[in-house]
């Protein structure tokens, strides 16, 4: 029997669903309107002629686009000519405004966690397409590198607002990504703590064990992987990043 790895044509309604709620109420959409209900959510889109269920199931192909929250802006830019290009934030004092810059053509990453989660999705997308071994060690590399980036992200916004608490990982100091979870995250959130009972965490510490033993931490000069447990990890690794993609459902 031949093998063939592919996508649903469309989204799961309930999936689309939680993908709307989540990208209006934390999407960096530049809304700033406060939605603290999925109530506020479908008031919002029906005050603007999008009732609901018209939108979920417009939304269950991947190809639309949602109106008015997706941020369509992707993370890395290519830039020409012998002018300079700056990233900057808000969320900072004046002098520290300036994330990074650049002076003349090449190519600048306005977002290094989306740069990396943008790499995983296209791996994951290839390592589906092709059925590739090496692309799914490249999914799930640069899927993990996205959350450990994320969390820096955000402990460089906190410590240009807290001078006084810096939360510092560098050569001198290491600081694991476990750590980062336990003690930065209830820092940076007035003592709010990652649910470890979810589902979310624990598909997080499968798809970290899995990244591991079979793409940073090889024990053999050899692996040897059969379609079918090729399939139930890919499988795997859809579900856990369609809760940020929402890509359509992996099958065969």
């Amino acid at each position: 029997m031949g093998w063939k790895f592919c996508f649903d044509d469309k989204r799961k309604r309930s999936s689309t669903h939680h993908m709307i709620l989540k990208m209006t109420k934390y999407g960096n959409h530049g809304i700033r309107q406060r939605f603290d209900s999925d109530a506020d959510v479908k008031r919002f889109f029906k005050l603007r002629g999008c009732y609901w269920d018209d939108l979920v199931q417009k939304c269950r192909n991947p190809n639309e686009i949602v109106p008015i929250v997706e941020n369509l802006i992707g993370s890395t830019w290519v830039v020409g000519g012998s002018g300079r290009a700056t990233v900057v934030t808000d969320a900072a004092t004046d002098k520290e405004k300036e994330i990074t810059s650049l002076a003349g053509p090449g190519i600048l990453t306005a977002s290094t966690y989306l740069q990396l989660f943008e790499n995983a999705v296209d791996h994951f997308s290839r390592c589906v397409e092709r059925a590739s071994f090496a692309d799914f060690q490249s999914c799930v590399s640069s899927g993990i590198a996205s959350i450990d980036a994320y969390i820096v992200h955000y402990a460089w916004l906190y410590n240009t607002a807290h001078p006084t608490q810096q939360l510092v990982d560098s050569k001198a100091k290491k600081v694991s990504q476990d750590d980062k979870i336990d003690n930065w995250i209830p820092q940076m959130l007035k003592g709010k703590r990652l649910d470890k009972s979810s589902l979310n965490w624990q598909n997080f510490k499968k798809l970290r064990t899995v990244r591991d033993d079979l793409a940073i931490h090889l024990k053999k000069p050899a692996i040897g992987v059969s379609y079918q447990q090729f399939r139930r990890v890919a499988k795997f690794i859809s579900v856990w990043y369609s809760r940020f993609t929402y890509r359509s459902s992996f099958t065969i």
